[in-house]
């Protein structure tokens, strides 16, 4: 039964759609022209829609999510070892990519359900909202580290994260670090490394083994700040207390209303 709210990671949307245009040029548009606005909308719509076809089975309500600019997350002012996402390099794929990629955000926020801060990224969101009445609509390989229902974009279809899975995912991210966002984890340590320091290690003893390697790399004090720095780049917000529901006050808001339409319609 379709009833449950859907936690978009939306940022992708504008690559798919970014992706759609450099297709249409490829298949012999001007690349000079700037497509119409419409046009663009049609492109969105047609992604958008492939999101409901794809999870009608178990989404009721659509949450939409995107990222604040990386300078302004709160990760790029924790990071000390390596600047966060410091080695992206943004280069246009096609003109006027910036303006497709605004349209996407802009039509979404006005057609659809819709937040965004400043400092937080999708994924953080996504964690923030993850419980029992909701699911994680991602590509990102960093959520699952969240227990919970998600939905595989790639193989189509629904699978559920266990307290135990998720806890392995985030400290075998701790250890690995990540390359793409210039996060770098423990010294030397890729992901066969990380799967033997860990291997059948849960709960405290896993977070013990992990904490112990950084010690055996940097010493007590220094292993320590290393492994407080890659935890907290890598790990994604959580609902922990009053202070945050206060801080993101909109988010759990418009969240608390989508749950509360989906209750009301199943009676």
């Amino acid at each position: 039964m379709a009833n449950m709210v859907a936690l978009i990671d939306a940022d992708f949307i504008k690559y798919l759609v970014v992706y759609d245009v450099e297709r249409m040029y490829k298949r012999g548009l001007d690349p000079t022209v700037e497509l119409p606005y419409n046009t663009v909308v049609q492109l969105i719509e047609a992604r958008v829609q492939k999101i409901f076809d794809q999870t009608a089975s178990m989404a009721q309500e659509y949450l939409f999510l995107f990222s604040g600019r990386t300078r302004d997350n709160y990760r790029a002012l924790i990071a000390n070892v390596k600047p966060y996402k410091g080695t992206r390099k943004y280069a246009e794929k096609v003109k006027n990519e910036s303006r497709y990629r605004d349209i996407v955000e802009e039509y979404i926020a006005e057609t659809y359900h819709y937040c965004k801060y400043d400092d937080l990224e999708a994924d953080d969101l996504c964690v923030m909202g993850h419980n029992p009445s909701t699911f994680i609509y991602s590509n990102d390989k960093d959520l699952r580290s969240s227990p919970g229902l998600h939905y595989d974009i790639k193989n189509e279809k629904f699978f559920t994260v266990s307290e135990e899975e998720g806890l392995m995912t985030l400290m075998q991210q701790t250890l690995t670090g990540d390359s793409v966002d210039n996060i770098a984890g423990l010294h030397k340590c890729g992901k066969v490394g990380a799967a033997k320091y860990t291997k059948g290690l849960k709960g405290e003893e896993l977070v013990q083994a992990v904490l112990g390697k950084f010690i055996e790399a940097d010493g007590v004090k220094h292993g320590l700040d290393r492994f407080v720095e890659m935890y907290s780049l890598v790990n994604l917000k959580t609902s922990r207390g009053d202070f945050t529901q206060e801080k993101y006050s909109k988010f759990f808001y418009q969240l608390e209303e989508l749950m509360t339409e989906k209750e009301d319609d199943e009676f």
